[in-house]
Formats: structure tokens, C-alpha cells, sequence
């Protein structure tokens, strides 16, 4: 009986590059027959009853080409040296049904790795949103691999509505209005009032990406302790591209704003003002250091020496 290895490695190596950038098809809407807790993922918004999961299927496998991996040491060998000379791009699929329930679905997991080019998150509602924190945390976790600290070139973030029944808001309900409903406007919430009103309409995409937006460019100033997530930004992120329905939307220029942080009094708040001006410049050396190891885009100052 002919064999897979019978056939002319040019053939074998198609075959093994189909299977290794294969896609998985996400499900149309979130399962919970297969439903399983992320619990290396802690939730910091300001639903807490939202609950984050990870759609498990029978077959899953943690990467595409680990089946070719463990097949036999000639498949192993031939696999590799294609893994070798491809980009790491993964695509996760996030779905969240009723501003409730989240579940990330890996599409597409060519290999386990800390340094990806690509992650492209494509985001669904299925009659509401993921709050802005939750998204925020689901970029360093990739469904059940734990936080791995993932670098990637290019996070793209695509945002769409899955809903195919409820209409959108009507035109007065504009963005402000409704990230100010959504977002508490620092009243007490009434968790049943705001998941009752947000079941009549669909969200727009292009709100969540809005909202996103927003605090992608608070956290990047690095004032008080937003300094935090804005530095682990810095250093593990390239560039990030917003999209909805597949469409380019804005690119967030992290080398641009990191360049154009030179005023010290301005950032990190947390630290105390006698040491505040030296730890910025270390801090943004290493950083700039650290971007450029990683191929990252990078504008260095023309007085910091690199050594």
C-alpha cells in the first residue's frame, strides 16, 4: 500500500504546509456542552458575573504541527524545516453572548511559541460586547496555554457582530452615549437594568473598537500606574491595527508614542519625584533596547546613547 513517504518530498512538503497553516472553523455561536474556564485568566471589569472560556473540542491539539511532529523522525525532521522558514501567526476567534459569557476559540495555532509576527483576533458579539478590560487581558492568554508572555509584530483586532437579529441602535443613541451607559459613568450599576436594556440592540462594532482605542492611548502616556500595562505594551506588542468587518480602520503607532514621551514629569506618577526623572530614561532605554531585539519599530532620541 502506498505511503505518504512514497511521495516526492516537493508533494509532501505542500501537504505538510497545508496541514501546518490549517484553519479550524470557530463556532457560529459559543457552546456550552464545550465550554471550559480559563482560570489562568483573572477578570478585572465591571460586570463581575462575566465568566471567560475556551471552546474544547474532542480532536483539539495544542498546535497544528504537533500530529506532524510526532508522526516519525522523517516527518518530524521535514516539518520543522518548514516551521523554520514560516512567520508564527495565530488567529483567535473571541465570542461573547450576552456581555456574560466569553469563549476563545484557536482558529489557527501553527506551533507553541513566545514570539509571534502575527495575532489577529477576530472579536463577535452575539447580542453584546466583551467590556474593554476583558479584551484587554485575552491578548497574553491564547485559550488553555496559560500566560506564556506572548511578543507579537502585529496584533491585529478585527471586530464584527455575529447578531443577525437584533437592528442596531437607533442613530440618537451615539457612541458617547452608549460607552457612558456601558461604562458605569462612575454611578452605582444596576447589573439587571443595563443586561436587560443592552439585549434590545446589537453593538456596532466599530463602537468596541472606539472604546478600545481610547484606552489604548490613556495606558500609553504611562501616568501613574497605568505605567504598568503600558510598559508590558511597549515591550511586547510592535504595532496594532484595528479593523472592522475586515476593513482597516486605524494603526496605533506604538514607536511613535513611545518617541514622543520625553517628558518625565508627565509619567509614571507612582514613582516618587526625586528618582522619577532617571527611572524614565532607564526604563525607556531598556524598552527601546528591548523593541529593537525584537525587530520591533523603534525611534531612538538623538542624545541617548544605546550602550
Amino acid at each position: 500500500m502506498p505511503s505518504l513517504m512514497d511521495l516526492p518530498l516537493e508533494i509532501r512538503a505542500i501537504i505538510f504546509k497545508v496541514v501546518i497553516n490549517g484553519h479550524r472553523i470557530p463556532p457560529i455561536s459559543p457552546s456550552k456542552l464545550n465550554m471550559v474556564h480559563l482560570l489562568d485568566m483573572k477578570y478585572r471589569a465591571n460586570l463581575s458575573r462575566l465568566r471567560p472560556y475556551y471552546e474544547q473540542r474532542d480532536a483539539h491539539s495544542p498546535s497544528n504541527s504537533l500530529p506532524l511532529l510526532l508522526t516519525s523522525r522523517q516527518v518530524s525532521t521535514e516539518t520543522q524545516w518548514i516551521l523554520n522558514r514560516t512567520n508564527n501567526n495565530y488567529v483567535l476567534d473571541i465570542s461573547v453572548l450576552n456581555d456574560l459569557d466569553l469563549f476563545a476559540t484557536c482558529v489557527s495555532v501553527l506551533q507553541l511559541t513566545t514570539r509571534l509576527s502575527t495575532l489577529h483576533n477576530d472579536s463577535s458579539g452575539m447580542d453584546q460586547w466583551a467590556r474593554r478590560k476583558n479584551a484587554q487581558n485575552e491578548w497574553g492568554h491564547i485559550c488553555p496555554y496559560g500566560n506564556r508572555k506572548i511578543c507579537v509584530e502585529n496584533l491585529i483586532l478585527d471586530f464584527h457582530s455575529a447578531e443577525t437579529v437584533l437592528p442596531y441602535p437607533p442613530d440618537n443613541l451615539g457612541y458617547r452615549a452608549w460607552a457612558d451607559k456601558h461604562g458605569g459613568g462612575g454611578k452605582p450599576i444596576n447589573e439587571q437594568e443595563e443586561e436587560d436594556e443592552s439585549l434590545a440592540y446589537k453593538t456596532r462594532p466599530e463602537w468596541l473598537l472606539y472604546y478600545l482605542q481610547d484606552w489604548l492611548e490613556f495606558i500609553t502616556d504611562m501616568s501613574y500606574n497605568e505605567a504598568e500595562y503600558g510598559g508590558a505594551i511597549y515591550k511586547r506588542i510592535g504595532t496594532i491595527s484595528m479593523l472592522v468587518d475586515g476593513r482597516l480602520k486605524t494603526t496605533i503607532d506604538l514607536a511613535g508614542i513611545l518617541a514622543r514621551l520625553t517628558r518625565p514629569a508627565d509619567t509614571i506618577w507612582h514613582l516618587q519625584s526625586e528618582i522619577r526623572l532617571s527611572e524614565f530614561w532607564e526604563w525607556k532605554k531598556t524598552t527601546l533596547l528591548r523593541r529593537e531585539a525584537l525587530r520591533f519599530p523603534v525611534v531612538w532620541p538623538q542624545d541617548m546613547e544605546r550602550e
